[in-house]
């Protein structure tokens, strides 16, 4: 099997990660369906999701230059393993998909309203087509350039809306039982703690480095903080039956934040970040499914798919999502079963494969 070339280092992709986790879900609240206890949803699902990021870094330490998708026939066998591994391409595709209709909403809403929705679908994959035959490098470059920005945003938002903050509204604790906490937890792993599987893909090609693993939990962790942040603003801003109702709440807290001269529109810088960080996930997960696809086919020019597979996602999109009502819908009822299944268990099951079966 070939072994992919090792172009990007430890920070790199401890950058990668942590704008695949907040660059898109730091937009959103969907575990706000536990109500008050959303941020205890967030919690919960953010260390659930630490374990697929403990399998695919331990199968890589096993399987040197190998994706997932490699690593899969080594376990399961040729056939199954490119069963269960095409899949997976699909759950990636999935969310691809998703990104899209994401930035699809965030430029309709808060950039260039009225603009037709195919407009926008085509100008954003025709970019993404454009920097992807750059490499994996583009990638790593591109979310070096906003990362720290975001984080420190993100950061900075809890001063930056003190007077709006009312704590009281996540009290009671625990009120309306475990069942709602559960259920946000299933999203919240879903969107976007468990996603970090997919990055079994480009983990292969980080160089190695001495701690590298510590470093991938260190980001983890940042952004696992970070949402939780997140969502404990939200509701103790906006309370938890008006979160539910909200299709970009955290744009919504900063739309609030008016502090003189230079902070009265804070949000468009902060749109701005939110963007590069929408086109970053969207770059890696395009690279995943061509990267995938050329290894379970074993084609020569994995750069042969990347228009092909533009021009499927621009229609899937199109028709798969055709109004905001069943975008949300999708995100929190059907994709769960979908994702969970490929993102968290089937990791999983390679790694205590691979505990047992020599290679």
């Amino acid at each position: 099997m070939k072994k992919e070339t090792q172009v990007i280092s430890p920070r790199q992709f401890a950058f990668i990660l942590i704008g695949f986790l907040i660059g898109s879900a730091s937009l959103f609240i969907p575990e706000s369906i536990a109500g008050r206890d959303a941020w205890i949803a967030t919690l919960a699902a953010g260390f659930l999701g630490f374990l697929p990021l403990i399998f695919i870094i331990q199968l890589n330490k096993k399987f040197k230059g190998l994706t997932i998708i490699q690593y899969s026939q080594l376990c399961l066998g040729k056939f199954l393993g490119k069963i269960l591994g095409f899949l997976f391409l699909v759950n990636i595709f999935f969310v691809s998909t998703l990104i899209v209709e994401d930035l699809v909403l965030l430029f309709n809403i808060s950039i260039i309203p009225g603009t037709p929705e195919i407009i926008l679908r085509l100008g954003l994959v025709f970019l993404v087509i454009y920097a992807l035959f750059s490499g994996i490098e583009s990638i790593a470059r591109l979310t070096e350039l906003y990362i720290l920005p975001l984080i420190f945003l993100l950061l900075i938002l809890p001063l930056l809306t003190i007077q709006e903050v009312d704590f009281s509204l996540l009290r009671p604790v625990l009120a309306d039982g475990l069942k709602p906490i559960i259920a946000g937890t299933v999203v919240a792993l879903t969107f976007p703690f468990a996603e970090v599987a997919m990055l079994a893909m480009i983990l292969p090609t980080v160089r190695e480095k001495k701690n590298s693993a510590k470093i991938f939990y260190l980001a983890y962790l940042i952004s696992m903080i970070l949402l939780v942040i997140r969502t404990i603003l939200g509701i103790s801003i906006f309370s938890a039956d008006l979160a539910k109702k909200m299709l970009l709440p955290t744009y919504q807290m900063f739309r609030l934040v008016n502090i003189g001269e230079f902070f009265n529109r804070v949000e468009a810088f902060f749109i701005f970040i939110w963007v590069l960080g929408f086109f970053t996930k969207l770059l890696a997960t395009y690279y995943g499914i061509i990267l995938g696809l050329s290894q379970i086919f074993q084609l020569n020019n994995k750069n042969s798919l990347i228009i092909p597979l533009g021009i499927l996602i621009i229609f899937l999109s199109h028709f798969m999502m055709p109004s905001s009502g069943y975008f949300l819908y999708f995100d929190t009822i059907i994709l769960p079963f979908i994702t969970i299944p490929l993102n968290f268990f089937y990791p999983f099951i390679l790694y205590i494969i691979s505990l047992f079966k020599k290679f």
